[in-house]
C-alpha cells in the first residue's frame, strides 16, 4: 500500500522534528527583516513543507504581515497558517 501524501508529509514532519535542534533548519539570521511580500498581497500556495496539518497546494489568501522567517497569511479557506519562506512555496496572483 503507497503512503498518501498526507502521510508523507506527517513522516517528514515527524523525521525533522526527530532532529537534534542544531541539525534543523536555522531561521534566517535577520528576523526582524520586513516580509518578502507586502501586506494586502493574495498568494497561492505552489507547495508546502513538512506540517502535519497542511494546506492543499492551490490555495489561496491575502498576506496579513510577518518577517523574514514567517509569512502570515488569511487563507480563503478561514484558516491562518503561517509560511515559512524558504520552505513553503507561493506565487502572487494580485
Amino acid at each position: 500500500m503507497s503512503e498518501t501524501e498526507q502521510q508523507r508529509l506527517k513522516r517528514q514532519y515527524d523525521e525533522y522534528m526527530a532532529l537534534p535542534a542544531e541539525q534543523r533548519a536555522a531561521p534566517p539570521a535577520d528576523y526582524g527583516a520586513p516580509a518578502p511580500v507586502a501586506k494586502g498581497t493574495r498568494i497561492r500556495l505552489t507547495q508546502m513543507g513538512p506540517d502535519p496539518s497542511p494546506l492543499e497546494v492551490g490555495e489561496t489568501g491575502t498576506v496579513e504581515g510577518g518577517n523574514a522567517g514567517q509569512l502570515y497569511v488569511k487563507w480563503d479557506s478561514g484558516r491562518t497558517l503561517m509560511l515559512l519562506p524558504g520552505v513553503d512555496e507561493w506565487e502572487v496572483i494580485e
